[in-house]
């Protein structure tokens, strides 16, 4: 999960947005990426939902 949070901050707009507006809700690096895990292990498990219907 820490790898694609790291590449998606590098390279995908969205995810360097939502990166860049935690920074500025006075969220450390570590929270930042933290919210950015959460945010992406939660599309997964939506994924994963519809994939099982």
């Amino acid at each position: 999960m820490h790898t694609i949070a790291l590449t998606q901050v590098r390279r995908h707009p969205d995810a360097r947005a939502y990166y860049e507006r935690k920074r500025k809700e006075n969220k450390t690096v570590a929270e930042a990426m933290r919210c950015l895990k959460r945010r992406i292990s939660e599309a997964v498990y939506r994924q994963l939902q519809q994939d099982a219907l």
